[in-house]
């Protein structure tokens, strides 16, 4: 996409009214470039530099202070610099961004808007895009409006590939949009990017990253609505965690019982107190995945089963059993005159072989139903129609 031009003027013409702008405005900028030997480049560096009081303390209205940044833009895109032509987009960011960890400056959505006009004025292959990004991630984040830019991870992974940028600086990206996210209060998408950004590691490197993976276990392990966990087990920085009590806490989670877990924090409860985990909500949360576990092999469950398996007394079944049905994980119905339940539906535990044939199963079931259906349709509309008219009408 071409950048807008609004005057047909030259460069020399437009730096030249620029320069009169920012004088008139009191910076400390000359009329004329008078650099013995100076070219555009400079010029154009010149004036950025001297625009950086203006942007930062915007006392400009909302118009004026666009027309000037808008006409950077034009410059930035269409002033050539052969021996770098990063160097003039780094200084324009630089003098738009705003620091991380800082208040948001003045008319941060006009330079979002600003920003986003450059960004779509440059070559979608090469670096340049990837530094206009980073700015206005910062911005985005000092609004906060996260969902001003592109965040999506598979986006993101496609883009990285078109920036043609290294590992270090896509994870230094992640760990920028999961702190925006955060900061947003969206946690379930600052995990998405947490992940992701977990899943840049390989093998070698994995041990960089062990403490965002011990976090990023204790998570999904303390929030009540994650249920699915086995993914986990397939990032490097995860595996590197093999040994340690928190790798071990996470197998139990994934794939045993209420009596694994009981047995675990009988012997590490300093543990799970020191991680800040809480024991009653994973004894709850535990129940719940055994119960679903239970659910995979068994429609009916009597009630003495559920009280052996899920460490209940007998007046607690009926309670857990409506407040597990309530989280979604399984679809249960209660017989309370035969001290029953019949366990319509549950979520698996780990989505492994197994569940992928039962879903290709399914799914193969689904197309024949739907082809069986075609063909009937298919046959009705082929059968010819009655004619209307009685055998016995007079010919004419």
């Amino acid at each position: 996409m071409a950048c807008p031009t609004f005057i047909d003027i030259t460069e020399e013409e437009q730096m030249a009214e620029l320069r009169e702008f920012l004088h008139r405005k009191g910076e400390k900028i000359t009329k004329e470039y008078e650099k013995e030997g100076g070219n555009l480049c400079d010029n154009l560096m010149e004036i950025m530099d001297a625009s950086r009081n203006i942007v930062n303390e915007a006392s400009d209205t909302v118009q004026e202070y666009e027309s000037l940044l808008y006409s950077l833009v034009s410059l930035v895109v269409y002033v050539p610099f052969p021996d770098n032509d990063l160097l003039k987009i780094e200084k324009f960011c630089e003098v738009l961004s705003n620091p991380e960890n800082q208040k948001p400056g003045k008319h941060c959505e006009s330079r979002l808007r600003v920003l986003q006009t450059l960004y779509k004025s440059l070559s979608t292959n090469g670096p340049q895009r990837y530094i206009v990004y980073k700015a206005m991630l910062g911005i985005a984040m000092a609004i906060p409006n996260m969902s001003a830019i592109i965040t999506d991870v598979k986006k993101l992974g496609k883009l990285f590939e078109e920036w043609n940028v290294g590992v270090e600086e896509q994870r230094e990206l992640y760990m920028i949009i999961q702190k925006g996210w955060l900061k947003v209060n969206l946690p379930n998408r600052a995990m998405k990017t947490m992940l992701a950004y977990l899943s840049t590691f390989e093998a070698e490197d994995s041990k960089k990253a062990t403490k965002e993976a011990e976090k990023c276990i204790f998570i999904l392990i303390n929030d009540p609505r994650y249920f699915l966990m086995d993914h986990l087990l397939n990032l490097e920085p995860v595996k590197a965690l093999k040994g340690s009590l928190i790798f071990e806490l996470l197998q139990i989670f994934i794939h045993q019982r209420v009596a694994q877990y009981l047995d675990f924090y009988s012997k590490n409860q300093e543990f799970i107190e020191m991680m800040k985990l809480n024991h009653e909500r994973n004894l709850k949360k535990m129940r719940i995945l055994t119960l679903m576990q239970i659910g995979e092999f068994n429609r009916v469950v009597d009630f003495s089963t559920l009280e052996r398996e899920l460490k209940l007394e007998s007046d607690q079944v009926e309670n857990f059993v409506i407040e597990a049905t309530a989280c979604r994980a399984v679809n249960v119905k209660i017989d309370e005159m035969n001290k029953k339940i019949v366990i319509n539906s549950t979520l698996p535990r780990a989505f492994e072989m197994k569940q992928w044939l039962n879903l290709q199963n399914q799914l193969k079931n689904w197309k024949w139903q739907l082809n069986t259906v075609k063909n009937f349709l298919a046959v009705k509309k082929e059968k010819p129609k009655k004619s209307n008219q009685s055998r016995y009408a007079p010919e004419r």
